[in-house]
């Protein structure tokens, strides 16, 4: 409980936006907005989902602040690729469990924001037409 609530205010806030691919099982997600360093910027993002539950996305944000890059200049562009296994096939590890990686540049402040640990997109994803097709066949008896 060590907060120091010293007053300040951030407001943050995102439009997300999603497209399915559904023959190659991907979805394509814009979002614009604003990010945790007030600057005001969008990012495209493509993650590819796996039938073990394994999700890989690559992602690139371009914002109006600039930061150093790796090789002394400028840059308003933040990229990675995030990798994120489940766990949960091994002994005594919940079924919710996942081992997030992430492979970016170190030390970024453009494009940062709060990660949503319950995106609203993957609560509804089974629902959609896609997952029931492609698992219809585990759905049936």
């Amino acid at each position: 409980m060590n907060l120091g609530l010293n007053g300040d205010h951030l407001l943050s806030a995102h439009v997300q936006g999603w497209y399915d691919l559904p023959v190659w099982n991907t979805t394509l997600n814009a979002r614009v907005g604003r990010y945790l360093a007030e600057d005001i910027g969008a990012t495209l993002a493509l993650q590819k989902r796996f039938r073990n539950g394994a999700t890989l996305e690559g992602y690139i944000t371009v914002s109006d602040q600039r930061d150093f890059d790796l090789f002394g200049g400028t840059t308003s562009s933040d990229h990675g690729i995030r990798l994120t296994l489940p766990l949960g096939g091994f002994d005594y590890v919940p079924d919710n469990v996942n081992a997030d990686l992430r492979f970016a540049p170190f030390g970024r402040d453009i494009g940062q924001s709060v990660r949503n640990p319950i995106p609203l997109y993957e609560l509804t994803e089974p629902f959609s037409a896609r997952h029931i097709a492609q698992y219809w066949d585990e759905i049936t008896p």
